[in-house]
């Protein structure tokens, strides 16, 4: 593997009240610089703060670190700022604040662009869970972890782990994230499906590995019932925003419908969840189809609405 100097990527971070796990992700980039140097753009979206980021957070040295306070609330908004605040980089590279890399991960990407030509490159997240996590959370992958053992290119992809070519936000469209869908979530999904709608090619690399750890007061039924029911609707969101049409809101109606009886036969015939892959997965297909219906009845859920 071939070590870059060039300093022409940029590395992008939004954050929201998570110090401790952003000083974790630092630690683990900081390892990346074996490979290719690279700058830092922290996005702080707590407008509350008060005390500059950098300053009560304990990060490694060597680190080229910029952080910049956006105050309006919504990751979508602070996605924008960073998008604004390196739009000098050829090369931008989304993780979320939860997160750690592997110490190859962003030379992963970088290969993965140079050989497929893709405008952006994804690639897989690994979730550790607490033993405490209800077992048919995860036997259902209610984390939606694409596991697959094969890069191959993809229709759509989330900035937990997303490299950009910088003119890949220009041609053959401009693109920025939609912030409707700021507090809901959804806004890298809908960004990059109008990237591939319009032509853009987004390549699934499967040893760019990032890793997150879901905490203790997660591992519960309620918030993997939460999140698979906000998969769903902002899925369904997405789509139409993407086509308002009423044949559209026919379709997305007709899908929620499908999936929700769909999952409900599955499960009679699978009905040990905690057991059964096929029966969790059953139960994450009836949350879902429920979050697609009521998208189509106009309705948004918002899992990050703040308080």
């Amino acid at each position: 593997m071939t070590v870059e100097t060039r300093a022409d990527t940029a590395v992008l971070v939004a954050t929201y009240r998570r110090p401790d796990k952003l000083a974790k992700l630092m630690e683990s980039l900081a390892q990346c610089r074996a490979f290719i140097d690279f700058d830092i753009i922290v996005a702080d979206n707590d407008p509350g703060s008060t005390t500059p980021l950098a300053a009560r957070t304990n990060w490694p040295t060597g680190l080229s670190i910029k952080v910049v306070l956006e105050p309006r609330p919504g990751i979508a908004a602070a996605r924008n700022r960073l998008l604004d605040e390196a739009k000098e980089y050829p090369r931008l590279v989304f993780v979320d604040d939860d997160e750690t890399v592997d110490p190859d991960w962003l030379q992963r990407l970088i290969e993965a662009q140079k050989v497929s030509g893709a405008g952006m490159i994804t690639g897989p997240i690994f979730y550790t869970y607490p033993a405490e996590t209800p077992p048919w959370a995860i036997l259902g992958n209610f984390m939606m972890a694409d596991m697959r053992d094969e890069s191959r290119m993809v229709s759509a992809a989330s900035t937990n782990n997303l490299l950009i070519q910088s003119q890949a936000l220009y041609d053959p469209i401009t693109l920025r994230f939609d912030e409707k869908f700021g507090l809901t979530g959804g806004s890298d999904i809908m960004l990059t499906r109008r990237f591939t709608q319009a032509g853009g090619l987004i390549f699934f690399e499967k040893t760019a590995r990032v890793h997150e750890e879901i905490p203790p007061e997660r591992a519960n039924a309620r918030w993997f019932i939460k999140r698979a029911f906000r998969a769903g609707n902002t899925d369904a969101r997405v789509q139409l925003a993407l086509d308002n049409r009423i044949a559209a809101h026919v379709r997305v109606f007709g899908l929620g419908f499908l999936r929700l009886w769909a999952g409900v036969a599955l499960l009679v015939t699978h009905p040990y969840i905690n057991q059964s892959a096929t029966g969790a997965k059953a139960l994450r297909m009836i949350i879902r189809g429920t979050g697609y219906l009521y998208a189509a009845a106009g309705q948004a859920y918002s899992e990050y609405n703040r308080k």
